[in-house]
């Protein structure tokens, strides 16, 4: 099994609900073999607002998903 990353370039603040949805597609179709993670990479950053401090998590690359996919064929 040779997994390779792939981009995939999707609606900006839609990333989850399309993950979700590509997850399910792939399980409905028996595909689980070829695909490995699919990454929505984050990070946690600290602000400062109205005098609090508040740490959210935010896109690192918004729009955009990461698929790890087996590319050898059989």
């Amino acid at each position: 099994m040779s997994l390779m990353w792939y981009v995939l370039r999707v609606q900006s603040s839609r990333e989850e609900k399309i993950q979700e949805n590509l997850q399910k597609r792939v399980k409905s179709h028996g595909l689980e073999n070829l695909f490995g993670r699919m990454v929505i990479p984050t990070e946690t950053v600290q602000e400062i607002k109205g005098g609090k401090k508040r740490e959210r998590t935010r896109k690192v690359y918004p729009g955009y998903l990461y698929l790890e996919i087996d590319t050898e064929e059989d």
